[in-house]
């Protein structure tokens, strides 16, 4: 009889075990659900406000993309070619007449604006895998002063660019596509 109670007891203890488990799994997965949902609303909520007229409401959003890309890698490969497009749409190359000229008061070459500045900042200093191979497409756009020191510019396509007076001090520049790039006062570029 003992023998019995005793298999009884582990027997319902399997049993408590088994659906603390199921419990725990059901649990994992709403919250799951619940997370993927809050960073999809973050997601949706930062591409509105990429459209917005104010650059500071336009450099936050740049910065929550930012934030999800780290968070959630699967999101990466979506951030960083809504970012290259943002780049292109707001800092695309003017013709070289109208091109900005060194800051005469000295204070150097003229700057990308704050929201093309953080995007190229989220899309340089971006986690990479071993096979992230996909080209960020920056051709053609107008990037002087651009601070890109300690950035990772592999597979960043610059054909084209305006890059005068950049910083590329301490970037990975192994894999950077610089064709017809203007270079004149870059700093930090290896040859």
């Amino acid at each position: 009889m003992t023998v019995l109670i005793a298999i009884l007891s582990v027997l319902a203890a399997l049993v408590s075990s088994g659906a603390t488990v199921y419990a725990l799994t059901f649990t994992q997965q709403q919250v799951d659900i619940t997370r993927h949902g809050l960073i999809a609303d973050r997601f949706n909520k930062a591409g509105d406000q990429l459209g917005s007229e104010k650059s500071d409401v336009r450099t936050v959003a740049v910065l929550a993309l930012g934030q999800i890309m780290a968070e959630d890698s699967s999101y990466s490969p979506i951030i960083v070619d809504v970012l290259a497009a943002f780049i292109r749409a707001h800092a695309p190359r003017v013709p070289d007449k109208d091109r900005p000229q060194p800051d005469p008061a000295g204070w150097g070459w003229t700057r990308p604006y704050l929201d093309v500045q953080a995007a190229l900042t989220v899309l340089a200093h971006r986690s990479t895998g071993p096979n992230d191979n996909r080209d960020i497409d920056l051709r053609k756009t107008n990037l002087p002063g651009a601070d890109l020191r300690n950035a990772n510019l592999d597979n960043i396509n610059f054909t084209g660019a305006n890059l005068e007076g950049a910083d590329l001090t301490n970037a990975k520049q192994d894999r950077v596509i610089l064709a017809d790039a203007t270079m004149q006062g870059v700093k930090g570029l290896r040859k």
